[in-house]
């Protein structure tokens, strides 16, 4: 977060914008039939044939569904001895009973319980997120099975759909490819979704910023993309930058990577940490790309890769 006053009228470039400007490109690239001219993007994530990687970045999923079914174990309790041994027992016992069924009962109840952090590649046929230590555990999301989706936050990708054991599921994907995602998913599948045909997929005060139009050739939407890129780039390399955030992040990282090495769960280890070493070195390539050099370029990739610790 820049500490410097912002000038009047130019507000800061940022990370998030840059997602948003890659999102009206690919947009408008697949309304002009050209998403097959992107260029490819390298992933992990098992691929049909046919299907082009977009984009890759981080996500935090979570599922909306109850930790248990209500039922608890019912301690039958037997005592024998003095009365007050006896009196004392059976309270206790009733007490652990109730404590064991208040428990239950929350458990359930339906909640956002929050999966594994990992890696997402958006495609042009669907959203594929890779568990970090599990791949039974990772998540193919297809366009063309989604029951329902929604943009519930500038950052934040929520959808329903039966899974392949029968279950309906509803789940959200927190990722800055949030509005990409979205987007990609509603013209697929809900093309008269109402947030597609009032353009709703751009985040609230973002509309007049982005100047999204999808007939735009691409020559002009390049040479603006750049033009702006370049205007409000120049003061995002020279603000002050906050790692407040970016220190949790960090520290939730080292203590996870801490805790795999001390469990000896050596493939885990090199997994998440190649997951992030990843994720950092992209985010500096992105910094020199963008002309930043240094320190500087340094606290913004750091930023970028363990910013997400702000939630906390």
């Amino acid at each position: 977060m820049s500490q410097h006053p912002i000038p009047p009228g130019e507000p800061p470039w940022t990370e998030f914008d840059e997602y948003l400007w890659h999102t009206c490109d690919i947009i408008a690239d697949l309304i002009q039939g050209r998403i097959a001219q992107r260029p490819l993007v390298a992933t992990p994530a098992p691929l049909p044939a046919g299907d082009r990687p977009l984009v890759t970045g981080p996500v935090w999923p979570a599922r909306w569904r109850a930790l248990g079914d209500g039922s608890y174990h019912h301690s039958q309790m037997m005592a024998m001895g003095s009365t007050s041994f006896v009196i004392g027992s059976m309270l206790g016992n009733a007490a652990g009973n109730a404590a064991r069924r208040r428990e239950a009962t929350r458990n359930a109840q339906p909640r956002w319980v929050p999966g594994d952090p990992g890696m997402v590649t958006v495609s042009k046929l669907g959203a594929f997120v890779i568990h970090p230590t599990s791949r039974s555990d990772s998540i193919m999301l297809y366009w063309s099975g989604l029951d329902s989706v929604d943009l519930v936050a500038p950052d934040i990708f929520q959808t329903q759909y039966v899974s392949t054991t029968q279950v309906p599921v509803t789940m959200r994907l927190a990722t800055p490819w949030a509005s990409l995602i979205f987007a990609l998913a509603a013209y697929h599948r809900f093309p008269h979704h109402p947030r597609i045909l009032t353009r709703g997929w751009l985040p609230p005060g973002e509309e007049d910023e982005m100047r999204f139009d999808e007939n735009e050739p691409q020559s002009v939407r390049e040479e603006r993309f750049t033009a702006e890129r370049a205007r409000r780039g120049e003061f995002c390399r020279t603000a002050r930058l906050d790692s407040g955030g970016a220190h949790i992040g960090a520290a939730v990282v080292a203590a996870l990577l801490a805790l795999l090495g001390w469990n000896h769960r050596t493939v885990a280890l090199c997994v998440l940490g190649g997951i992030f070493l990843l994720w950092f070195s992209a985010a500096l390539a992105w910094a020199y790309a963008d002309k930043d050099r240094g320190r500087h370029a340094l606290q913004r990739a750091y930023n970028l890769t363990f910013g997400w610790g702000n939630g906390f």
